[in-house]
């Protein structure tokens, strides 16, 4: 819709258009999860939902927030997913929040409003705590902070850990930051991977690990990190073998759930990806090797791009990066791949950070989708003029319909200037 004299289009990120997508998520809470069909969803930059029900063939995008910079309201880095409920976290440097879903098309506020939540800590939807990375697994989520903060109920009640608090003794002299969670396999098995920031020029990791869902947590005595190179970026587990990677390439090896690690060993590039498919450990990135022991590598195909990898059930894999607006999709291995969707964005910043798979509740069964649905679904608006385009509604203000587009474009218009339809629908949501 490009009416001259009644369209002003908000031009990249901007701090009205992110707080004014925030402040149109609806209301969350409550969910009651129906898990039957299997799915794929991923999660990119600006809150990029995309979700799949057909092994990875065929996409739609659900949600998007707005687009924004690094250390935007929108910035995302993680999806999670358990019994049923995919959730993303948004927010890096603002504050954070979740949003959720059990049937993949409507998206609303992981926690419920202050009121509806039980326990001593109640937070603000849009003000949660550490909402940075998380990670779901029997039936909880993890989110790792400067504290840990955990929820068997879907963010009804909380349990949280503070971790210099609980620490403040040791005679380690805890010093950390981007705690990040990772589930186990295992119910109530969780591990956060965080940096050491004690010591100077020396980028090790700490280790947390809970085995009763967040109820307890030990800080691991570890031997083999205390000369760590580089940051950790990435973990993976298979059986009993543990691995760590950093920023900079080295991965490290413990058998003994984290005490004793071997290494380093240099995978040869920045960045590894670690994922497990056909039950060995793959490390992707600009190169990609796999292995079934987490000590000797074998070269993969060249044709797997860089990126995380993710094998469905159906043992396809699927392939996206942060600074690539493109999904792939292989069915042979990794040996060839095909584009399977694409979207417009600033190559660089919009791209995809993380996958999932799950399952999902039939379309129409989620709590409260009559009103997401009446008040926030993308539709096509028309023009006077005969102007079109495909947006859903933000806000209507002093006459003004403010609208975003599938991109995340945010552009307003003059409600006297739409047709008589629009503005019949627009009556009908107020």
């Amino acid at each position: 819709m490009c009416v001259s004299v009644c369209l002003a289009q908000a031009a990249g990120p901007s701090e009205e258009a992110e707080l004014a997508a925030r402040q149109a998520v609806p209301q969350g809470g409550n969910f009651q999860p129906n898990p039957q069909i299997p799915a794929i969803v991923a999660a990119g930059g600006g809150g990029r939902i995309l979700v799949s029900t057909d092994d990875g063939r065929t996409w739609e995008q659900r949600f998007f927030g707005a687009p924004t910079a690094s250390h935007g309201h929108w910035t995302t880095r993680s999806l999670a997913y358990t019994d049923g409920l995919f959730a993303m976290p948004t927010g890096w440097g603002r504050p954070p929040m979740v949003i959720a879903s059990e049937d993949g098309l409507n998206w609303r506020h992981f926690l419920p409003p202050k009121e509806e939540q039980t326990g001593p800590d109640k937070f603000d939807p849009l003000d949660m705590p550490g909402a940075w990375k998380m990670a779901g697994g029997g039936g909880t989520f993890v989110f790792g902070s400067h504290d840990i903060h955990v929820t068997p109920d879907f963010g009804k009640s909380w349990r949280r850990f503070h971790v210099g608090r609980e620490f403040r003794e040791d005679p380690r002299k805890l010093n950390t930051h981007h705690l990040t969670p990772h589930y186990l396999g295992v119910e109530g098995h969780f591990l956060i991977v965080a940096q050491d920031r004690t010591k100077e020029d020396v980028k090790e990791a700490n280790l947390f690990l809970t085995e009763d869902d967040g109820v307890t947590w030990q800080w691991l005595e570890t031997k083999g990190l205390e000369n760590g190179e580089g940051q950790p970026a990435s973990f993976e587990h298979l059986g009993d073998i543990w691995l760590l990677g950093t920023r900079e390439g080295k991965l490290y090896r413990s058998t003994d759930r984290g005490r004793q690690w071997e290494g380093p060993m240099d995978i040869g590039f920045r960045y590894p990806n670690l994922t497990i498919v056909d039950g060995e450990f793959w490390a992707t990135g600009e190169k990609a090797f796999s292995s079934k022991d987490g000590k000797t590598w074998t070269p993969l195909p060249e044709a797997i791009p860089a990126g995380q990898v993710l094998q469905t059930p159906e043992g396809t894999l699927l392939s996206v990066h942060y600074k690539r607006n493109r999904i792939m999709r292989s069915t042979d291995g990794g040996a060839s791949w095909e584009e399977v969707f694409a979207f417009e964005g600033e190559e660089g910043a919009e791209g995809l950070v993380d996958l999932e798979a799950g399952h999902l509740a039939p379309s129409g069964a989620s709590t409260g989708q009559s009103e997401i649905s009446r008040n926030h679904p993308f539709r096509t608006w028309t023009a006077t003029n005969g102007d079109q385009v495909e947006a859903r509604l933000l806000k209507e203000q002093s006459d003004i319909a403010q609208l975003q587009t599938q991109d995340g474009k945010v552009i307003e218009v003059p409600v006297k200037l739409l047709k008589k339809s629009d503005q019949e629908y627009l009556r009908e949501v107020e």
